[in-house]
């Protein structure tokens, strides 16, 4: 069952500013200022779709590429990438977030 959209938390927008950093992509943080998230069913790893204002909530997006990456620890210990993907038209779509085991998310470090 899909989530709802909404607003992103603290921290999920400090980690995706912080891709958009690491990608320099400046013209990512005004479409990121105005979206929406939805978390993606990744048995509660963190991922999220990124849904900007002027994309359309159903339009048909497809993958276009990984623009940055980062990897932290989680509180457990295990190991987590998260990477920012854009769709076929450049626009933000996705925080994808994997954890090495596969367990949920436990938090989101405040600095990288």
């Amino acid at each position: 069952m899909a989530s709802e959209l909404r607003s992103p938390s603290a921290a999920e927008t400090s980690i995706i500013l912080e891709l958009i950093q690491r990608a320099s992509l400046p013209a990512l943080i005004s479409q990121y200022q105005v979206a929406s998230v939805q978390a993606m069913d990744d048995g509660q790893m963190g991922s999220l779709l990124i849904l900007p204002l002027e994309v359309a909530a159903d339009a048909k997006r497809r993958f276009g590429r990984e623009v940055a990456e980062l990897r932290f620890v989680d509180g457990d210990g295990v190991p987590i990438s998260a990477a920012l993907n854009v769709d076929s038209d450049g626009n933000l779509f996705e925080l994808d977030m994997f954890k090495g085991d596969g367990s949920p998310l436990i938090r989101i470090p405040d600095a990288f």
